[in-house]
Formats: structure tokens, sequence, C-alpha cells
């Protein structure tokens, strides 16, 4: 039995929350695990962050592509345990670590870990709380983290998501760069961190503020 249908067997009943490889439509998944792989098998990354576990899917994909990848995981749900467990014990390896709870509050209580671990060229999966205060604090905490290269997914504005709004809104104080974007109907931008760059500039600072402020979203 592959992955993806052990993951399905352990998949909580009613859970119908898009995800990488099995809640999504074929054209979706070609063309945001293509977009990802080719650019984390530029990086090489040893240490992946990630918010959103759900059901454990991108720990899966990636492993397939960066066999010795370790992956920090943190998720609001509770059935991802046994999700991260499934896909632990399909690789015979503890490769994942889940953290159980609110982002933007277990987030900060692992900064000094995952500084230590930064040489490891390390990367982020964003895909957690989809809207502004949640997406924001989980993009902040990937900068204080030492995270050079970052994956938002779900950036597409057609989408009833927030997470185009706060990508702008921390390109107006951090420095980071978008290098490209995957065009499926979800959309995820690869933010990579230039050690020349500041912050925005007053161009882009803007655009962005223009962005932010046009949406209506509070900055709290």
């Amino acid at each position: 039995m592959n992955i993806e249908e052990k993951i399905k067997e352990v998949l909580p009943e009613g859970n119908d929350e898009g995800n990488l490889l099995v809640v999504v439509d074929d054209e979706t998944k070609e063309i945001q695990t293509s977009f990802l792989k080719k650019h984390l098998l530029e990086i090489k990354p040893e240490l992946i962050v990630e918010t959103g576990t759900n059901v454990a899917c991108f720990s899966a994909f990636v492993k397939e592509i960066l066999p010795k990848v370790k992956i920090l995981t943190f998720g609001r749900d509770n059935f991802s345990a046994d999700c991260v467990k499934v896909v632990n014990d399909h690789y015979e390896e503890q490769f994942i670590q889940f953290i159980e709870g609110d982002s933007s509050q277990t987030m900060p209580l692992y900064v000094d870990q995952v500084q230590k671990q930064s040489s490891k060229v390390s990367a982020a999966w964003v895909d957690g709380g989809h809207f502004f205060p949640i997406c924001l604090s989980d993009l902040i905490h990937c900068y204080k983290y030492g995270i050079d290269h970052i994956f938002l997914d779900d950036i597409n504005p057609k989408w009833p998501w927030q997470t185009i709004v706060p990508l702008y809104r921390f390109m107006c104080d951090y420095p980071y760069e978008i290098v490209d974007m995957s065009y499926d109907k979800r959309g995820i931008a690869y933010l990579r961190k230039s050690p020349n760059r500041i912050a925005s500039t007053e161009n882009e600072r803007e655009q962005s503020l223009r962005i932010f402020e046009e949406s209506g979203i509070k900055d709290e």
C-alpha cells in the first residue's frame, strides 16, 4: 500500500479540507507538486518548517524527493498526530515532529531551537491559518527562525483566502523577494530572503500597502 492510500485510511470522516495529495483535483496536484519539487531540489533543505499539518501530505511528498529531510510541523487539529504517525511509520523514521496548537502561540516557543539549525538551509511551507493575523504571524516567525526560503500556499486572490494580503504586508517590513508563483487555482508564492534587501523598495512598499489597505482588513 502506498503512502497516499495509507493517509486516506486515517483521513477523518467528513474532512474535505483540501491538501497536496489526496483531497485535490489532478491538475492542481500536478502543478503544485511539480512547482515544489523543482524549487526544493534546487534548495535541498535539510530542515523544513510547516504550518498547517492537516493529514501530513506535505511531509509525505517531501520525503519522496528529499530522503534525508527533517520536518517540524505545526497544526491545530489533534487528528494530525495520527496522520503524522502513519507517515513516520511508512518511512520507518521519526523524521516529522508534530506540534499541536495555534501556530501563532506555538511557533514563538521554538525560535531558539530552529535558529540553531538554520545553517541546514531551511525552508518553510506556510499553509496554516488562512486569514490575516495567523498567516502574518506564521510568516514573521519564519523570518525569526532564520528561514531563507518560504513557500506560501493559497495566494490566489479569486479564492476566499486572505493569504495574499499578509504576504504583501509581510514584504513591507521583511527582506524577502518573490522568486516564482505557481499558476494553479490555489497558487503558491515562493519567497527568498535577499541579503541585500533590507525592506521593500519604495514602489514595492507603496504597492504592498495599497493592496493591504484596499483589502479592508485591520492590522491588529
